[in-house]
């Protein structure tokens, strides 16, 4: 049975998943995935398979949603954990412009829980 301590961390993970993607802030962002992690998904109906260093990229040239006013918000949707693996999810909206569902697979990986992938979908 997992822990409230394992329930814990991974809304650690999620909620600084959450904060750097606001924020822009890549070191953050970098610190929940593994880095060897996967992230693939669809934007207007195009499939992206590939790693998060599209999405830094992304996150280092633009504004961040913070510093542009935007109205961006995200909720954990569950979280599920079996021993050391779990499913995620987090839906955005506004998340430089577009609103997002994401599903994760986190690891946990000695004692740190680590996103190994990203799945995700634009939302119109």
């Amino acid at each position: 049975m997992p822990s409230p301590k394992d329930y814990a961390a991974i809304r650690q993970v999620l909620e600084n998943y959450i904060k750097a993607s606001f924020t822009a802030d890549t070191d953050l962002l970098k610190s929940v995935f593994h880095e060897q992690s996967m992230m693939s998904g669809y934007v207007d109906g195009q499939l992206d398979i590939g790693t998060p260093q599209a999405f830094y990229d992304e996150l280092e040239a633009s504004p961040s949603s913070k510093d542009s006013g935007e109205d961006y918000r995200a909720e954990i949707s569950f979280i599920q954990i079996v021993g050391s693996i779990a499913s995620a999810g987090i839906v955005e909206d506004n998340q430089l412009g577009t609103n997002y569902v994401n599903h994760f697979h986190l690891l946990k990986i000695k004692d740190d829980w680590k996103i190994t992938s990203k799945i995700y979908q634009d939302i119109k």
